[in-house]
């Protein structure tokens, strides 16, 4: 109820109490045990005693009523999303809102559980938390008004997923193969908080081949002459994703000889030498 509405009602029920409480039951229970001499005094006191206790019933209403209309804000995480997940290197963009203030804000804080991490004095209430390392997170928004009223905000789950592993373990770094051999591609990844999706096998940027299942292999066929870099790239089931460190090989072309003497088809006699 707001207090312009409050407040008259108030000092009616004040003026009720003043008047009639006094006058009526307590005029006729004085002047069957009082005499008259005192009975003005005594009627006296009790209307004092009255609208006294009137005052401290308006005041404490009135208080109520103040309170009331300025009930304490709420707060809420506008973002991130509940359970949004993010993959290395993190960078995590709080906000919160903050609605229903009948008192001005003193400031917003930010937290990970009860550890603080930012605090904003002024709205837009926003932080910026940069590097944030692979793990769960539970984050919250709290609201301190200059009356020293706090809210603190439904708590938003993120998970900064750690990325996987991939080595490529076949070919050899700088082994040679002849021309058109067929080449055989295989990779070890591992993902330390998920299961791994698929690893692809590049030439460069070129793709060569996927595998979604261990062991992860390709066979790359009719490999012409020439010199490659070559990796493997592993995705995990949260989209993270990491790439072998590259090795070079080099498929030769075979050499070309040409036998000079003799002639094709040539005739030489028995005494030739």
């Amino acid at each position: 109820m707001m207090p312009s509405l409050v407040f008259p009602l108030l000092s009616k029920m004040l003026d009720f109490a003043v008047v009639l409480i006094p006058t009526i039951p307590l005029k006729t229970h004085i002047s069957m045990r009082y005499p008259s001499s005192i009975k003005a005094n005594l009627l006296q006191r009790i209307r004092i005693e009255v609208l006294v206790l009137g005052i401290v019933l308006f005041f404490g209403f009135a208080l109520l009523a103040t309170q009331a209309a300025n009930a304490a804000p709420t707060i809420s995480l506008t973002a991130p999303t509940n359970n949004k997940i993010y993959n290395l290197p993190a960078t995590v963009v709080l906000n919160a809102n903050i609605a229903d203030n009948d008192d001005s804000t003193a400031k917003v804080e930010f937290y990970n559980g009860t550890t603080l991490l930012d605090t904003d004095t002024s709205s837009p209430y926003s932080f910026i938390w940069n590097n944030v390392p692979a793990g769960s997170y539970s984050l919250t928004a709290q609201a301190t008004t200059n009356q020293g009223l706090v809210v603190i905000s439904a708590p938003v789950t993120i998970k900064v997923n750690a990325p996987p592993t991939v080595t490529l373990t076949a070919p050899a770094n700088n082994a040679y193969f002849a021309q058109s051999a067929q080449i055989n591609l295989t990779a070890n990844a591992a993902d330390s908080d998920g299961t791994i999706a698929k690893v692809q096998f590049y030439n460069g940027t070129t793709l060569l081949g996927s595998d979604t299942s261990a062991p992860y292999s390709f066979s790359w066929a009719n490999v012409a002459a020439g010199t490659y870099n070559l990796t493997a790239k592993a995705t995990d089931n949260q989209s993270g994703v990491a790439s072998s460190v590259p090795i070079t090989i080099v498929v030769n072309a075979p050499p070309a000889v040409t036998l000079s003497a003799p002639a094709n088809n040539a005739n030489y006699s028995s005494t030739a030498i």
